[in-house]
């Protein structure tokens, strides 16, 4: 894994790509379950999910300089709180994958 200070846009996407891969083997996957995966807080991985997405549906996002800034925005400015997956298809998971795939491949 790579560590949260060098890149957080890309340790977020990492994240989140093993989240979203675990649920696609086992649908009742939980946060909590991935935080004891990665050896991390259920709280650092619901903000590495959330900068992921928000990395995503907020382009300006991907300017901020550190995890902390852009946290501080999503929470503030957009009031983006919450990760919450269980009700996507295994086909937006899919997709998201991929295009979570494409994105890392190309750094």
């Amino acid at each position: 894994m790579i560590p949260i200070k060098q890149n957080w846009k890309i340790h977020a996407r990492l994240v989140e790509r093993f989240h979203l891969s675990s649920i696609l083997l086992n649908r009742h996957w939980t946060i909590r379950q991935t935080a004891e995966s990665l050896n991390r807080s259920n709280g650092g991985i619901s903000e590495d999910l959330r900068l992921s997405m928000g990395l995503r549906v907020i382009p300006m996002l991907d300017n901020f300089l550190n995890r902390y800034e852009a946290l501080e925005y999503l929470r503030f400015v957009h009031k983006f709180e919450n990760y919450d997956c269980r009700n996507w298809t295994q086909e937006q998971i899919k997709n998201i994958l991929d295009s979570l795939f494409d994105e890392l491949n190309d750094v």
